[in-house]
């Protein structure tokens, strides 16, 4: 029965790594708090909409390492790269406006993000801006910045959150630079997104699902638990014990 090698096929309930290393760089300014998104049926913030398909979006990033960085005047790293989807998520829904200040330095959180990223040897860096102004306050250009990211190997998708854009509403306080976010995503390989409504948001997160696919669908793992090795071991005990009562009759 040992030599036939019985075995039981197993489904491991793991996930493998996918090797791709994803930070979410989050605008946290003040125009954020605009509530001109409708979200099943209810008027809220801008904000509030990218908690809710944000979150939901990172939840399904499983296989890959995730991390937030948000931004304001400054930015800082709220959730470090992990493979705990979860615990990154709960902090997107947890952010509020104005823990780093209420001006827009789009460059200063693509920088960091970039910094953070470069410490990783995953063979696929992805960064996805979510904003939904100007920089106003960055020292350095953030093309330039997605430059720099394009030479390291990185990828930058980018979302522009906000009805009105400088293209419609030049004059509008709270209108989205969608321009330079095009030319963002375009310096460094990646693609720019245009979003107007919740429903778009849903869109925009299936399309980098796509763009970049998550593990979460992959096959499960199969393994096979052997069984012989236990019937061998019964088969010589059995032997063992043989030779012994043998061994005593005879003596």
């Amino acid at each position: 029965m040992a030599i036939a090698g019985p075995r039981a096929e197993r489904i491991l309930d793991v996930v493998p790594a996918s090797g791709r290393d994803i930070i979410l760089v989050l605008d946290l300014s003040g125009s954020m708090e605009r509530e001109d998104f409708d979200l099943d049926g209810e008027q809220v913030s801008r904000l509030v909409a990218v908690q809710s398909v944000g979150s939901h979006f990172v939840r399904g990033r499983t296989g890959d390492r995730v991390g937030l960085v948000v931004f304001g005047d400054r930015a800082y790293v709220a959730a470090a790269l992990t493979h705990d989807v979860s615990a990154v998520a709960r902090v997107i829904e947890t952010a509020q406006i104005g823990v780093s200040g209420k001006s827009t330095a789009i460059a200063d959180g693509l920088g960091l993000a970039m910094r953070r990223l470069s410490e990783r040897q995953a063979k696929s860096r992805v960064i996805v801006l979510l904003s939904d102004g100007q920089d106003t306050s960055g020292a350095v250009d953030p093309v330039a910045a997605a430059l720099k990211a394009d030479t390291m190997g990185m990828r930058i998708y980018t979302i522009a959150l906000g009805p009105d854009g400088l293209e419609t509403a030049p004059r509008s306080r709270d209108a989205v630079d969608s321009e330079v976010l095009r030319q963002i995503a375009g310096a460094a390989d990646g693609e720019a997104f245009r979003v107007r409504t919740t429903e778009d948001l849903a869109v925009v997160t299936d399309a980098i699902d796509l763009l970049e696919p998550s593990l979460a669908d992959a096959p499960p793992i199969r393994a096979w638990q052997e069984y012989w090795p236990w019937l061998a071991g019964a088969s010589f005990a059995l032997l063992a014990a043989a030779l012994i009562l043998q061994a005593r009759e005879t003596a």
